[in-house]
């Protein structure tokens, strides 16, 4: 099965577009923009060409297997101006314990009619106040894989493995504050622990079934640490999870950071960071790029967006499972007598044959002596009886 993974930072200050947009330092030239925009044609603000590009990366004919937004204060109004996300179910997760933070607002879109969601998963990257989402989804395909998809917005300069892996291995143990199947299509933000529910069972049964892991996002990885190979699990109590190994399986784009426009100019793009990394047993069928659409047409002054740019990647996920087949016993002596095809059939019906044939044999055989002796009988009664007349003319004589 093939499927298309969008994957965009979209710059909550962007989307936002007012004063309290500002805040966001990283973007704020690029902010500064998409108010003015926002004032003189709302309907070209920002986030309306964020919009355009979702809708349009993707072939009309074609739905999206998953999209991943982060920085999404603003997802909602995103959904209500694309109808590709109107397409799929989602789930909307916060990392921030104690108050809304834009930045740390994440969202996983996904096509439900070919995923069926059996548990999600939300957790902070970062201890500090820099409050950072990771949300998994654990699916199951109808044709019986498993799947472990994750968008996250890793912390700046957190480049380091072990941390990383820490993190990772909190959403796997019940740190992490996991949400039911009946949180689909909800927007949902946690603030505490209340719904967290123990999903060992659900992630034991994946370990167990050789998952294909897919994480997408804004690793702010500038210099392409994880894109070489990264193992989130290897100290996972799971040992179906010890062993997975993701990557980008070939080069990545460049798509961060210009925050005075859209990252369409590579003099001052210069920076890597936002990609779709998969595990060893699934491949892409094209690897990650930016959509031809937003190459097209991204002008820091005519249509700006975030200060990222959306990354999009195709992705060969598993084929039909197949179960293994029943031990078929040998068949018994008296079944091998009864079937021709079997080896014993054949052996015991040769021999069948030879008796056969040898009675053939002996009947014609003894048919032959008959003939033969009855044959001897008429001529020795044919001599006698002319040896017989011939002495009764001599007599008469």
């Amino acid at each position: 099965m093939i499927f298309d993974i969008l994957s965009y930072n979209i710059s909550w200050g962007s989307m936002q577009a007012d004063n309290a947009g500002l805040n966001d330092v990283t973007a704020r030239g690029l902010v500064e923009k998409c108010i003015a925009i926002k004032k003189i044609d709302p309907s070209k603000s920002c986030l309306s060409n964020v919009s355009r590009v979702i809708q349009n990366s993707i072939d009309p004919s074609k739905n999206y297997g998953f999209v991943g937004l982060q920085e999404s204060a603003q997802w909602g109004e995103i959904l209500h101006n694309t109808p590709k996300l109107q397409e799929l179910s989602y789930i909307g997760f916060h990392s921030s314990d104690t108050g809304h933070l834009p930045a740390s607002a994440t969202v996983m879109f996904y096509d439900h009619t070919k995923f069926i969601l059996r548990a999600s998963i939300g957790v902070n990257l970062h201890r500090g106040n820099d409050k950072r989402p990771c949300l998994m989804l654990l699916l199951n395909d109808a044709m019986g894989n498993y799947y472990m998809i994750a968008n996250l917005h890793n912390a700046q300069q957190q480049l380091n493995v072990d941390a990383m892996r820490y993190y990772f291995l909190q959403m796997v143990t019940g740190f992490g504050k996991s949400y039911p199947e009946s949180a689909l299509n909800k927007k949902i933000e946690y603030k505490d622990a209340e719904h967290k529910e123990d999903v060992s069972d659900i992630i034991m049964s994946f370990s167990m079934n050789n998952p294909h892991v897919i994480m997408m996002g804004d690793w702010n990885d500038k210099r392409g640490v994880f894109t070489k190979g990264f193992s989130p699990w290897v100290q996972s109590p799971f040992p179906g999870l010890n062993t997975i190994n993701i990557s980008s399986q070939g080069s990545v784009p460049i798509t961060c950071c210009n925050g005075s426009g859209t990252r369409i100019d590579t003099k001052h793009d210069h920076s890597y960071g936002d990609y779709i990394l998969i595990s060893d047993n699934t491949s892409f069928g094209k690897i990650n790029h930016i959509p031809e659409f937003f190459k097209q047409n991204a002008n820091a002054s005519m249509f700006p967006t975030s200060d990222h740019m959306p990354v999009m990647a195709s992705v060969m996920g598993g084929g039909v499972v197949h179960h293994p087949s029943p031990v078929l016993k040998r068949p018994s002596r008296e079944a091998c007598c009864k079937c021709k095809i079997s080896g014993g059939g054949k052996k015991k019906s040769r021999k069948k044959v030879k008796k056969k044939s040898q009675k053939k044999v002996k009947k014609k055989s003894r048919k032959k002596v008959k003939k033969k002796s009855r044959k001897k009988v008429k001529k020795k009664s044919r001599k006698k009886v002319k040896k017989k007349s011939r002495k009764e003319v001599k007599k008469k004589v």
